[in-house]
């Protein structure tokens, strides 16, 4: 995570939209900061996914990510009614950007849900809808604790981690070639940036951080230790259930292998 990234994590210290400064670089989202003109929106597109006897009655979005000037991650939270009579809330992740790639995201994530990674213990985020004018990606909510929390914990780590791996390799071989290609070279340059960062935060673990990386250099781009990279990534985003293994939108290929994919917030 850059230092410029801003994180809520926690239901206690949500940040209504509004209550942030508007960023230039992403239009999108100041258009939609004015809760009128959210639920507008949102009336609009979500109408198929909520489906045909349920009625979006308000809205609201809170930030959970932003990286400004780049793109900000927002729960959605929606207060639908149904007419039955019944009312019922729902949540969406919006993510805007500052540019168009929210729609090579969206097409993305159909090509994983029909390659096998929409059902299953170990699901992908159903893309439901790409808004290009405001450079809006809308997603279904990950319920469930993050992986990080269980690795932690040290309750069945182990099982964590060996789940995590087994997903990354099904993602690996599903077939799916599109989205942004890194080299493997460029991907520990990126690693060697975390690695300064965490270093600073825990001092006494940059010389295990530097073996570790000397030794990613020293090894093939295999499948392998491709895995082992992902997993030296941080993994707080992702999400670990009985029912589902998902973060959201971030994918890569590489491309003297088959395409694996990441996602992060």
């Amino acid at each position: 995570m850059s230092p410029k990234t801003l994180l809520t994590n926690s239901a206690n210290a949500l940040l209504e939209a509004s209550e942030l400064p508007l960023d230039p670089a992403l239009p999108g989202y100041a258009s939609l900061c004015e809760p009128s003109q959210l639920n507008a929106v949102l009336s609009r597109v979500v109408a198929r996914w909520l489906g045909p006897d349920v009625r979006l009655l308000n809205s609201g979005a809170h930030v959970r990510r932003l990286r400004p000037g780049k793109r900000c991650s927002v729960e959605l939270e929606l207060m639908v009614g149904r007419d039955d009579g019944v009312f019922e809330r729902r949540r969406l992740l919006g993510k805007f950007y500052r540019d168009d790639r929210g729609a090579t995201v969206y097409q993305t994530l159909v090509e994983l849900r029909r390659h096998g990674l929409g059902t299953g213990r170990f699901l992908v985020p159903e893309p439901v809808a790409c808004l290009p004018e405001y450079n809006l990606l809308l997603l279904t909510w990950a319920e469930g604790e993050s992986l990080s929390s269980v690795l932690l914990a040290g309750s069945d780590a182990e099982q964590g981690v060996k789940g995590a791996a087994a997903w990354l390799l099904g993602l690996h071989n599903c077939g799916v070639a599109t989205g942004r290609c890194y080299s493997f070279i460029g991907h520990l340059r990126t690693l060697s940036g975390w690695k300064e960062l965490l270093s600073e935060v825990y001092p006494k673990g940059e010389r295990l951080l530097g073996a570790l990386l000397a030794r990613f250099r020293r090894v093939r781009p295999t499948a392998t230790s491709l895995l082992n990279i992902w997993l030296f990534r941080p993994i707080g985003s992702l999400a670990w259930t009985s029912m589902s293994f998902a973060s959201t939108t971030r994918c890569s290929t590489w491309p003297t292998l088959p395409p694996i994919y990441g996602f992060s917030g």
